[in-house]
């Protein structure tokens, strides 16, 4: 295989519920091409039947909280972890070095496949250290009224607005992370149109920043220094064996950013 060296830039990409994040995930992917890794694809297949993550959620919680195909009860862990913030900081102790390691290999598969670009959708991108690795943040904004009503929508008779309300006062408050962004995506009226130009106005703003000044300095040391020693060593250690101790090493250092 043809091994590219390209910087990878993480762009980051999150949002409050119902704020249209994934139409935007979306558009960056099916119309501009770039690789898009999903936080939450990542989180509902670490926690499939099997899985080490499902095991250690079963332990905590019990299997009332399983359907009778056996997979989890989503719906009803996100209604207790709305309420019970000892619930939810249980939940991830249980998933998110799972989910963190599965982002770590996704990001080194994109960057050996010559990406020079990859965005990272995550709605808790703000409320975690993961952030340290990413340049730009892009938050994509919509009013709490209109949060509260597309997740209405969305979800139908599985959800009332009082509990759509509660979803969303549960998260970080949408204005909270507009302050953290390098962009704002304002997302509240339902334009699709609107949306696209935001991305191709942003995309075109990120390259010609990377052509001038590259990554931020943190994410360029600890990213790329990263990824040129796994790299480096890789290409002249035996086999499988060692790209894995290496992998893991990566992952640790990855790992310490988000403890």
């Amino acid at each position: 295989m043809r091994i590219h060296w390209p910087f990878l830039r993480i762009i980051g990409l999150t949002g409050g519920v119902g704020t249209g994040k994934t139409t935007v995930s979306a558009i960056f992917r099916d119309s501009f091409g770039v690789r898009v890794i999903s936080a939450d694809a990542i989180s509902r297949h670490v926690m499939r039947p099997g899985r080490p993550a499902y095991r250690h959620i079963l332990k905590h919680f019990g299997e009332e909280y399983t359907l009778p195909s056996g997979h989890l009860d989503r719906r009803k862990l996100a209604k207790l972890i709305q309420t019970d913030r000892e619930a939810h900081a249980k939940l991830q102790q249980c998933t998110n070095v799972y989910i963190l390691l599965s982002i770590c290999n996704q990001i080194l598969y994109h960057f050996f496949h010559g990406a020079r670009y990859v965005v990272l959708d995550a709605p808790l991108l703000l409320e975690t250290r993961l952030r340290l690795l990413i340049n730009p943040v892009i938050v994509v904004w919509a009013p709490p009224d209109v949060q509260v009503r597309r997740l209405v929508e969305r979800d139908g008779s599985q959800i009332t607005d009082d509990q759509a309300r509660k979803r969303v006062e549960s998260q970080l408050h949408i204005d909270m992370k507009t302050n953290l962004a390098d962009y704002v995506i304002r997302n509240d009226v339902d334009s699709v149109e609107n949306a696209h130009q935001e991305v191709h106005r942003i995309l075109t703003e990120i390259t010609k920043s990377s052509r001038r000044a590259g990554h931020s300095v943190l994410g360029a040391l600890i990213l790329n220094g990263a990824l040129a020693l796994f790299f480096v060593l890789a290409m002249v250690g035996s086999g499988w064996a060692m790209r894995g101790i290496l992998f893991t090493v990566w992952a640790l250092v990855m790992l310490m950013l988000w403890m």
